[in-house]
């Protein structure tokens, strides 16, 4: 086990480096040092289905697969990031605010954003539909009243725990903060990654919030996988607000992020929906 450890915090701390690289600007590479969820995995014969596309809820944390057999498949990874290939030709707009944020990346991360991508995803369906009336355009104006974030309305950042009808889903933190890791499942799959055959060695680490499956196999194959976890971070003992940062913290790392808490889109959908529905029952 210790030298599996110590060969996978170093491929680790070699992506980590290779990342800091090649980004403009000079950042301290992530330094892993603990792993979670270790397990080898054995399969024999097949064939077997893939899984259906999903995030694993893991973030800061990455996942780790070693694959350890000849002609082992990979795990697929799916590229979903949002582009403009269906802005007309003089939308010449580069950024999006929303929440008087702004926001470069296309992914979904939170509640305005998916009211954006759903208007504007029933609009592309109407134009390329024309004959057909029933596509509606527009959300309706409650969900977009909750989805919505401003100083008078909070609701997509208040803590579902704090009311008795959505403190079943306390684990979501927030509409908002759930979006920011698993959003990305409501977009389209744009590119997949993914590899037939590896030979034993292959190493593939991916980021905690990547879209991913397991893929479909036709015979036997082993793998070690693993969770990288990074340092923790240091907190001032006289910070006022140490006790609520390591909460955060724990939220979204750590041994808690060990990525038991996992979502597809499908069913992604449908805990929103439970969500949304007592909303509107007790709120409106």
């Amino acid at each position: 086990y210790s030298k599996l450890k110590q060969y996978m915090l170093h491929m680790c701390a070699k992506r980590s480096t290779q990342r800091n690289s090649t980004t403009t600007t000079t950042t301290t590479p992530v330094l892993y040092t603990n792993l979670g969820n270790v397990m080898f995995i054995l399969q024999f014969g097949g064939p077997t289905y893939g899984q259906v596309r999903h995030i694993d809820n893991m973030v800061p944390n990455v996942q780790i697969c070693l694959y350890m057999s000849y002609d082992c498949p990979s795990t697929i990874v799916y590229d979903t990031t949002l582009n403009n290939d269906h802005d007309d030709d003089e939308d010449e707009e580069e950024d999006v605010y929303y929440g008087n944020d702004e926001i470069n990346s296309r992914d979904i991360v939170n509640g305005e954003m998916l009211l954006h991508y759903w208007e504007k995803e029933a609009l592309l369906q109407q134009h390329n539909n024309l004959n057909n009336n029933n596509i509606t355009t527009t959300v309706p104006n409650l969900i977009k009243e909750i989805l919505t974030n401003n100083e008078n309305n909070t609701t997509c950042n208040t803590k579902l725990k704090s009311k008795w009808y959505t403190k079943y889903f306390s684990f979501w933190n927030s509409i908002n903060h759930t979006l920011t890791t698993f959003g990305k499942l409501y977009q389209p799959v744009s590119l997949q990654l993914g590899f037939d055959k590896t030979d034993p060695g292959t190493t593939l680490i991916a980021g905690g919030n990547e879209v991913h499956a397991g893929p479909p196999t036709v015979g036997s194959r082993m793998f070690a996988f693993a969770i990288g976890i990074p340092e923790e971070e240091d907190y001032d003992d006289d910070d006022a607000n140490k006790e609520e940062k390591v909460k955060e913290s724990s939220s979204g790392g750590g041994d808690t992020n060990d990525g038991e808490v996992q979502y597809s889109p499908v069913l992604l959908h449908i805990d929103l929906c439970c969500i949304l529905f007592p909303i509107l029952d007790y709120e409106y």
